[in-house]
């Protein structure tokens, strides 16, 4: 769920939330930065953030590649937008 600057989402099957803020970098790319979660998230997050990148908008969602400032972990992945 995003409103505004605020990106919440929560883990399947585990039910842990995690809350980011979202700074957009241009149309198609922005950063999250890990604000509240559990506390092995906030140890990896700390001083880093998730870069995406979006690459492709579908009828409901999108296509996006992700990585993590300081590492060479890349993941590609669809966001599907439930209502």
């Amino acid at each position: 769920m995003r409103q505004d600057s605020i990106q919440v989402e929560t883990k399947e099957g585990t039910g842990d939330t995690s809350r980011y803020i979202v700074r957009w970098l241009d149309t198609c790319e922005y950063q999250l930065e890990l604000v509240e979660g559990n506390p092995e998230m906030m140890e990896f997050f700390k001083g880093r953030s998730l870069n995406v990148e979006i690459l492709e908008v579908l009828q409901n969602g999108y296509q996006y590649k992700s990585y993590f400032e300081g590492t060479e972990m890349v993941f590609y992945q669809n966001l599907t937008k439930i209502d």
